[in-house]
């Protein structure tokens, strides 16, 4: 996303020689009937629910997410984003919707910071809003609501922090690793569309100045999913999760498509 965007997939963990196995959440998800996860799940999730929760969840939510994952990254946004082909004021319109799901995301993380699920990924050095909000004012754009699809996404958010936080889990999944990731691709595209270099002014989106190694952060970040103390059914729910918020993303991408 990055965005949430991954403009490649996830890449494969090394093989962790002791898998660290799921025990049963102090505080499990239900889903009463007036918050409903309305996405299927797929064979995958419906696996660790019943019987294979060896699988890390971390592992879990590449597979899980495999298919959403590349269908997102397939519209004529991303392709334009990549190749520095995106009109100055999309882009523009891109940090808005971005600026509005990461103030969502990180406000609902901040405020689940002692959750034991939800806590271990309320990390400081993640943080995308402020960094998003410096570019915008360093690219002089003007205060404008964002596309209806980046407010549908943010309200989904404060859904879950008001009912499902663990499944908050979800879209820093999706969010921060893609950042981490393919949105490091981004970067040099948004450079072109900008008409500075990799380093110029307005990307300080794409940097994370506290994290030295990304690729070593990234294996780190993947353990403490894995560490997390979720049951089968909750490491279930947050994979599906994972897959609307790659479909949620999907749709901000075709609302900034259609601006064009």
């Amino acid at each position: 996303m990055t965005p949430t965007v991954h403009s490649t997939p996830e890449p494969i963990a090394p093989r962790v020689t002791h898998q660290v196995t799921m025990p049963r959440a102090t505080h499990p998800v239900t889903h009463p009937a007036t918050h409903p996860v309305t996405h299927p799940v797929t064979h995958l999730a419906t696996d660790l629910a019943t019987h294979d929760t060896a699988l890390g969840l971390a592992t879990a939510l590449r597979e899980g997410t495999r298919d959403a994952h590349r269908d997102a990254e397939r519209g004529p946004f991303v392709h334009a984003l990549i190749r520095g082909q995106l009109a100055r004021a999309t882009y523009l319109d891109y940090l808005r919707a971005l600026e509005t799901i990461y103030a969502a995301l990180e406000a609902s993380l901040a405020r689940h910071a002692d959750h034991p699920i939800v806590g271990p990924l309320a990390r400081p050095e993640l943080l995308r809003r402020p960094a998003i909000a410096r570019d915008l004012a360093t690219l002089g754009a003007a205060t404008q609501p964002p596309v209806a699809a980046a407010r549908a996404y943010a309200d989904r958010l404060h859904t879950l922090a008001d009912h499902h936080p663990a499944l908050l889990v979800a879209h820093a999944y999706t969010r921060y690793l893609g950042d981490l990731s393919g949105g490091q691709l981004l970067r040099r595209g948004a450079a072109r569309t900008l008409g500075t270099g990799p380093e110029g002014p307005g990307l300080e989106f794409y940097d994370f100045p506290e994290i030295a190694d990304p690729g070593a952060y990234k294996r780190e970040l993947r353990a403490c999913l894995d560490a997390l103390p979720v049951d089968a059914a909750t490491a279930a729910a947050i994979v599906d999760e994972a897959r609307r918020a790659f479909t949620d993303t999907a749709s901000v991408f075709a609302a900034l498509a259609a601006s064009e």
